[in-house]
């Protein structure tokens, strides 16, 4: 078995096994806007396992720019590991995590993050290979009435390329003074849309007296209305926010998503959203770092005090 990248196996392969793995297709283009789009990608895109011209196995890993008390650094995120249907359980999975977590150290990488389903076989292959679950995804729900109103001047409008770096302006200011998924780079709601992990439409930028002051990523699915973010460095602004999003919903169940962050789930809670704090799917880590323990990494990145942030788009 020998260990490629992306421009050395078969595309076709890749796709009939992302296909499998996740219900949707790594088509050669969406490969190559993610990894011209998505500062976060390694040039190699991808690693994977092969056997004469079959391909086995996959990781796509991230670079991710996070925050610590030591201050900001790359640290290596895990995504997409996948392994073709005829091929599991022959140790293929563990062998591209290891090969991968050694790449990482190489580059001075100390610790290792992935998501991942405790329902999922996966769960149990990462808890062998060191990782432990770092958080689940608690959020929070409200049922809006049919007359709800909006009781502020707060105005939504759709997003505009132009906006990008006002907003990644704001996000830094509102996440400041805490740790973990804190650093995005300036066009990261661009790269989102580029790379299709985010539909333009669901952006709304929050406007009082024609000033920016926060946004807003939403989207209905099914009559409930998801709020993967909202974003406002002053709390008045933050609850006009959800009020005007919950006023253009009225009637429905909204869901905020990702509520880890302490700051954020304060915020929702003194909105009246019920949180529910277990969710089927984990955040994990490991450390890389030799002599690291796990409760040192939880102390490096505020896990233990909840500065630790982690909003719904930094989903990787």
């Amino acid at each position: 078995m020998k260990i490629l990248t992306y421009d050395e196996v078969d595309h076709d392969q890749v796709l009939v096994m992302h296909l499998s793995g996740f219900g949707w297709p790594l088509t050669e283009e969406r490969a190559r806007a993610m990894a011209e789009h998505d500062g976060r990608i390694w040039k190699l895109f991808g690693i994977y396992a092969v056997r004469g011209d079959k391909v086995l196995g996959q990781i796509i890993p991230f670079r991710l720019r996070l925050r610590s008390t030591e201050g900001v650094a790359d640290q290596l995120g895990v995504a997409e590991v996948v392994t073709a249907p005829d091929e599991t359980r022959k140790g293929i999975a563990t062998a591209l995590m290891k090969r991968i977590e050694e790449l990482g150290a190489e580059e001075g990488m100390t610790t290792s993050w992935l998501m991942t389903g405790e329902h999922l076989v996966a769960h149990n292959l990462y808890r062998k290979l060191g990782y432990f679950n770092v958080s689940t995804f608690p959020r929070g729900f409200k049922r809006i009435p049919k007359k709800q109103a909006q009781g502020s001047d707060i105005k939504l409008r759709q997003y505009r390329k132009r906006d990008c770096k006002k907003l990644a302006s704001i996000y830094k200011e509102y996440l400041r003074g805490s740790l973990g998924f804190t650093d995005r780079q300036w066009d990261f709601l661009e790269t989102g849309i580029a790379t299709q992990q985010l539909g333009k439409a669901a952006i709304r930028v929050a406007t009082l007296a024609g000033k920016v002051v926060g946004y807003a990523v939403s989207s209905p699915r099914e009559g409930v209305a998801f709020i993967m973010e909202a974003v406002a460095p002053a709390k008045q602004d933050f609850d006009a926010i959800v009020s005007a999003l919950e006023a253009q919903y009225k009637g429905s169940l909204v869901v905020g998503s990702s509520l880890i962050w302490r700051k954020q789930r304060d915020r929702f809670v003194s909105l009246d959203y019920q949180i529910r704090p277990t969710h089927w799917y984990r955040l994990m880590a490991k450390p890389l770092e030799k002599g690291m323990s796990r409760r040192k990494l939880e102390h490096l990145y505020g896990l233990d005090d909840g500065r630790f942030a982690f909003m719904s788009l930094d989903g990787f």
